[in-house]
C-alpha cells in the first residue's frame, strides 16, 4: 500500500465515523463511562484527545494472564515480548540497547510503566512482573507523554492503579495450574474496615511457581535455568479523616520477587516447535534474581468544589543479581529512587478554563557491579526537577482549546569503569515540552480532537566493546501530531475510538554494527504514521465483543554517511498490521466462555533491516470456559490454542519466542 493510499484511507474513515453518532437505536444496555487518570488529570475517555486503551479489573485479570503487559494483545500497534518491555508504535519501550549495551549506557526505558503513580525502574520493568490479581485499572497512552509522564516516555506510557481499601468486608483467594512444565498459581486478598469510615486495609499477594517452557539440556553442573518463581505482596491503607473534610490519604507498600530464567531463547538453528536451548561455550544462559520494595503516601486534598490539591511521595528499590553459565558472569544492579510530586487541579463548574499543574522532583542512584567474563563497576546519579501544567479554555459548550507544556532538567553523574577504561559523565540538560490542541464536542456522544506535542529521550555515553573507546551520542527528540475521534453509538452499547497520527523524529537512537562492534548511533531523522481503531459492543448485558486494529508504517528519511545505507529502512520492531478481536458470552445458567485473537504482521528487529533477522507474523487464539456463582468461579482456559509458532525478537543469532499450547484451570472463592 502506497503512503498516499494509506494515508486517505485512515483519514477517510475519521471523517465517516461522526457521521455514526447520529445512529437510532431500542438498544438500552449502555457501556459503563470509563475514566483516563494518566494524564494527571481525570477525564472521561470519551474527553480525552491521547490515544488510549483503559482496561478494567475484569479486563486485566483475564484467564491466563499473569502479567499487566499481558494487556499488549489487545491494544493496537503494541506488541508484547513477555522476556522484555513492550513495543509502542514501533518505539522499543526498553530503550535502544539490549544486553550488556544498555549497561553501557545507563539503562534507560523509552516507555514510562507507573504504579499507583511510582515509576518502575529500568530492571524493575524488565526482570519483575506487575502481576494483574488486584488491579483495579491498566491506561496504556500511546505516543509521547513526556508533558505530564516526564522523562522514558518518549514511546508511551503504561499506568497501572491498583484496588484501594474497602469499607465493606471481603475477600478472595485463587489456586490454579497450568500443564506447561508444571506451573502452580496461588493469589489472596483481604479488605475491610479497621475504623469504620475512618481507616479502611487492603492486603494481597499472587505467586507463580514452577517452570517454564524452554526444553534447557546440558546444565546438571550449574542451575536449572527453567525455574520460575514469583511473588507480590502488597499493603494498602486508606484513612479518611473525619474533621478534615475532602482530605484522602493512601500510605501503600509492596514487595516483589522474581527468581529464575527470563530470555525464552532458543538456540540458533533450531526449530521453534523444540523450544530447545543446549548450555555451551557460546550459548549462555542466565538466572535472575531480583527483588522489588516501594513504599508510597498519596494525599488528595478538596480545597473546595473546584479545586483539589495532589502529593505523592514515594521511594522504590529495586535490586537484580544475575549468574551465567557455563562461561561465569555475576552482575549485581541495585537502584534506588525517590519522588516527590505535588499539583494542583482547578475545574469550576462552568468555567472558563480548567487548570492542571505541577511540581515533580525525582533522583535515582544507580550501583553496579559485574564480574567474571567481563568487568564493570561504579555509580549512576539521576536528578530531575519539572515544572509541568496543561489548560483546557473551554471556548463554549462545544470547543476547547487545549495548551501546556513541561520544563524539565535533568542532571546525570556517571562515574564507571568498563574492564579498566572510565566512563564518566556530569551532564545537564533543560528541555521545554510542549503542547497545544483542540477537542470539539461534535454531539454529546462523540468528540474530535487534534493535538501536537513534543517529546524526547535523553542521551548518554557508553564505551565500544572492541575497542573500549568512550563514546557519547545525543538525545531523541519526536514532534507528535494526532487526530482522534471518541464515539459512543448505538444508545451507548458501541464504542468507537480512532487515532491518526504523524510523528516527526529527530536524532532517533538505535544500535548499528555486529557482534563486538555495535554502538549507539544517532539518526539524523525519520518518521511514522498510521491509524488505530477500538470498539467494544454489549449486545447483551450478557454479551460483549471488543476488537481493534492498527496499521504503522515507518521509516529513516535521513541517514549520516556512515550509516548512509539506512536510509529508507523501517525503525525495528514495527510491524505494518496489528489486530485483535474478542468475545465474553454469560448464561443465566452461571457458565461462560470467552475467546480472543491476536495477529501481529512481520517486523525487522533491527534498523538494518537484516532480511534474516525478522520476526512477528502470528496469530495467537485464546479460549477460555468456566461456571461462576456469587462466592466462586472456576475457569479453564487454553492459550495459543493452535499451537502457533511465535518469534518476538533476535538478540543477536539467539531468538525470543512465544510460549506453546498451555491448558490452565483456577478457581477462584471469594467471601
Amino acid at each position: 500500500m502506497s503512503h498516499n493510499t494509506f494515508w486517505q484511507i485512515s483519514l477517510a474513515t475519521c471523517l465517516f465515523l461522526p457521521s455514526l453518532a447520529f445512529s437510532d437505536t431500542n438498544a438500552t444496555i449502555q457501556l459503563n463511562e470509563v475514566t483516563v487518570s494518566g494524564e494527571k488529570i481525570e477525564r472521561s475517555l470519551q474527553e480525552t484527545t491521547t490515544a488510549v486503551s483503559v482496561f478494567q479489573t475484569d479486563q486485566v485479570d483475564t484467564a491466563g494472564a499473569h502479567s499487566v503487559y499481558d494487556v499488549a494483545s489487545h491494544v493496537p500497534n503494541m506488541i508484547n515480548n513477555p522476556s522484555d518491555i513492550p513495543v509502542i508504535r514501533g518505539v522499543n519501550g526498553a530503550g535502544a540497547a539490549i544486553g550488556g549495551f544498555s549497561m553501557l549506557s545507563g539503562s534507560r526505558p523509552r516507555i514510562s510503566t507507573s504504579v499507583d503513580g511510582i515509576s518502575e525502574a529500568w530492571n524493575g520493568q524488565r526482570y519483575l512482573d506487575i502481576g494483574s490479581w488486584d488491579i483495579e485499572q491498566v491506561e496504556v497512552l500511546r505516543g509521547p507523554q513526556s508533558t505530564t509522564q516526564g522523562r522514558n516516555s518518549i514511546g508511551g506510557a503504561v499506568v497501572v492503579t491498583t484496588k484501594d481499601p474497602s469499607f465493606e468486608p471481603e475477600g478472595a483467594v485463587r489456586i490454579g495450574y497450568e500443564n506447561q512444565d508444571d506451573k502452580a498459581l496461588v493469589a489472596a486478598m483481604i479488605s475491610g474496615p479497621v475504623i469504620d469510615d475512618v481507616l479502611a486495609l487492603r492486603l494481597s499477594a499472587e505467586g507463580v511457581y514452577g517452570h517454564n517452557f524452554i526444553n534447557y539440556q546440558n546444565y546438571a553442573n550449574y542451575w536449572d535455568p527453567s525455574d520460575v518463581k514469583q511473588g507480590n505482596v502488597r499493603a494498602k491503607a486508606l484513612w479518611l479523616p473525619q474533621d478534615v473534610d475532602g482530605l484522602i490519604v493512601k500510605v501503600s507498600a509492596s514487595h516483589r520477587a522474581s527468581e529464575g530464567g527470563h530470555m525464552n531463547e532458543i538456540m540458533p538453528n533450531s526449530a521453534i516447535s523444540d523450544y530447545a536451548f543446549r548450555l555451551s561455550s557460546s550459548n549462555l544462559v542466565r538466572y535472575n534474581d531480583s527483588t522489588n520494595d516501594t513504599f508510597s503516601t498519596d494525599v488528595e486534598y478538596a480545597i473546595n468544589n473546584d479545586l483539589k490539591l495532589y502529593v505523592l511521595a514515594g521511594y522504590n528499590s529495586t535490586e537484580t543479581k544475575t549468574k551465567q553459565a557455563p562461561t561465569a558472569m555475576n552482575l549485581d544492579i541495585d537502584e534506588k529512587s525517590e519522588t516527590l510530586e505535588t499539583r494542583s487541579v482547578h475545574d469550576p463548574k462552568d468555567g472558563l478554563l480548567t487548570s492542571m499543574a505541577g511540581l515533580y522532583f525525582y533522583h535515582r542512584a544507580q550501583d553496579m557491579l559485574v564480574t567474571d567474563q567481563i568487568k564493570m563497576n561504579g555509580d549512576d546519579d539521576i536528578t530531575a526537577l519539572a515544572f509541568y501544567t496543561e489548560e483546557s479554555l473551554h471556548v463554549n459548550d462545544k470547543f476547547d482549546i487545549i495548551f501546556g507544556g513541561r520544563v524539565e532538567r535533568e542532571e546525570q553523574e556517571r562515574d564507571v569503569t568498563y574492564m579498566s577504561k572510565p566512563m564518566n559523565a556530569d551532564v545537564a540538560e533543560t528541555m521545554f515540552l510542549p503542547k497545544v490542541g483542540v477537542n470539539y464536542k461534535l454531539t454529546p456522544e462523540h468528540n474530535v480532537g487534534f493535538t501536537v506535542r513534543k517529546g524526547y529521550s535523553p542521551g548518554g555515553g557508553a564505551l565500544t566493546w572492541d575497542t573500549y573507546e568512550y563514546y557519547e551520542y545525543d538525545k531523541e527528540e519526536v514532534w507528535t501530531y494526532e487526530a482522534t475521534t471518541r464515539s459512543l453509538l448505538l444508545d451507548k452499547t458501541l464504542t468507537l475510538n480512532t487515532n491518526l497520527f504523524y510523528n516527526e523524529y529527530k536524532g532517533y537512537q538505535g544500535i548499528a554494527g555486529s557482534g563486538y562492534g555495535q554502538r549507539f548511533i544517532n539518526i539524523p531523522e525519520g518518521e511514522s504514521y498510521g491509524f488505530e481503531a477500538e470498539t467494544i459492543y454489549r449486545i447483551t448485558s450478557d454479551l460483549e465483543l471488543q476488537g481493534g486494529f492498527g496499521l504503522l508504517r515507518t521509516k529513516i528519511t535521513e541517514a549520516d554517511a556512515n550509516n548512509y545505507a539506512k536510509k529508507g529502512n523501517e525503525f525495528n520492531h514495527a510491524p505494518h498490521f496489528t489486530g485483535s478481536l474478542g468475545f465474553k458470552q454469560h448464561f443465566m445458567s452461571g457458565f461462560f466462555v470467552g475467546g480472543d485473537l491476536n495477529y501481529v504482521s512481520e517486523y525487522y528487529t533491527n534498523v538494518t533491516n537484516t532480511e534474516a533477522y525478522k520476526a512477528g507474523d502470528y496469530t495467537l487464539v485464546n479460549f477460555n470456559v468456566g461456571y461462576e456463582t456469587k462466592a466462586y468461579t472456576i475457569r479453564t482456559y487454553l492459550k495459543n490454542a493452535f499451537d502457533e509458532d511465535v518469534l518476538y525478537n533476535y538478540r543477536g543469532t539467539f531468538r525470543q519466542v512465544g510460549q506453546p499450547r498451555t491448558f490452565g484451570v483456577t478457581f477462584d472463592y471469594r467471601f
